[in-house]
């Protein structure tokens, strides 16, 4: 007996390694990795305090001129935080009031979201993320919620900011194609479905036919075939966030949705870049001269990254835990 406990003592134990913690792994760095670890943390750190501020786009035109020796990370995100809208620093405002809450945000996206643009709607949602995971925490520790539903709530949200991203980056490539308001959102035409603009020259004015009339941006059938590309994944976009469909958007055909909609893209769009996020990777654009079929692979590239991001999030839901009602959330912040 005591021989058979001695050998079961010496039996190695199997997965009880530690991985180390985080002052081990940097105490392990030599003084030139510890340097370049620290740089990169300092450049991610501005980065995405400046997409954050600016969207990803200008951000992406910011990151650069850091890039180019222009401005430095932090020359630019003190330009991001000089772009601020007036509508951003309201925003900025309620959120860091002490009584916030979620429904004061959605009173205030209700009285004035309709005039936001969409950088301005994606601040509003992580402020109200952020909000209401705070209340959600609150609600599990009085007993009022359930965790699991509070963690899917959770994952829905952050699912939803990346889907947001990913629709913030056709609805600005596609810009050019369609009639915007005064706050450059895109406008719909009487059935719904966003208004396809006119063809105009370098100085703004339209161009006309020869029996004067103004020239669509796209024909009848690109019109179509768009719409219908686009619409396609907002609505398979709603599907996986709501509660009652969690992660059952198909992957596969958003994926062919979204190669027909960027080979749709204006080229003139695509030539005008100066880079392109990939979530925390920037690409520059202006170091080499890309023929049109790889800018598309490019941008494709970083709209698929999204989606591919966005569908591995929400995949973490606890379906046991899903609800078969639409909670609140879907109703306000999918446009």
């Amino acid at each position: 007996m005591a021989n058979g406990q001695q050998e079961e003592q010496q039996l190695p134990q199997v997965g009880t390694q530690q991985q180390p913690s985080l002052y081990q792994f940097l105490g392990s760095m030599s003084p030139e990795e510890h340097m370049k670890f620290k740089g990169f943390m300092h450049r991610y750190k501005g980065q995405k305090q400046i997409s954050r501020n600016v969207g990803v786009a200008r951000g992406a035109e910011l990151m650069t001129e850091v890039d180019k020796g222009s401005l430095t990370i932090e020359d630019a995100v003190e330009r991001s935080k000089s772009e601020l809208t007036p509508a951003m620093k309201l925003i900025d405002q309620q959120f860091f009031k002490p009584d916030i809450t979620s429904s004061s945000l959605l009173t205030m996206k209700e009285r004035a979201g309709k005039s936001w643009t969409r950088t301005e709607r994606s601040l509003w949602m992580s402020h109200y993320n952020t909000i209401k995971a705070r209340e959600n925490k609150k609600e599990v520790e009085k007993g009022r919620m359930d965790k699991v539903v509070a963690d899917n709530d959770r994952i829905a949200r952050n699912t939803l900011s990346t889907y947001n991203e990913l629709e913030g980056s056709i609805e600005y490539a596609l810009k050019d194609l369609y009639q915007t308001d005064k706050y450059g959102n895109i406008l719909p035409d009487q059935e719904g479905f966003a208004a396809i603009g006119y063809k105009k020259d370098d100085d703004g004015k339209f161009i006309l036919d020869e029996g004067g009339k103004k020239i669509s941006t796209l024909d009848l059938d690109d019109q179509n075939m768009l719409n219908d590309k686009w619409n396609y994944i907002v609505s398979e976009i709603d599907k996986d966030v709501n509660p009652a469909t969690y992660g059952q958007a198909n992957q596969a055909e958003m994926s062919r949705a979204l190669s027909v909609i960027v080979n749709l893209i204006p080229k003139s769009f695509l030539e005008k870049k100066k880079g392109i996020m990939f979530g925390d990777e920037f690409v520059n654009l202006y170091q080499a001269e890309y023929d049109e079929q790889t800018m598309r692979k490019l941008y494709f590239g970083k709209l698929n990254s999204l989606l591919v991001r966005a569908k591995g999030q929400i995949a973490d839901v606890n379906l046991g835990g899903s609800v078969t009602e639409e909670d609140e959330f879907s109703k306000y912040i999918i446009d």
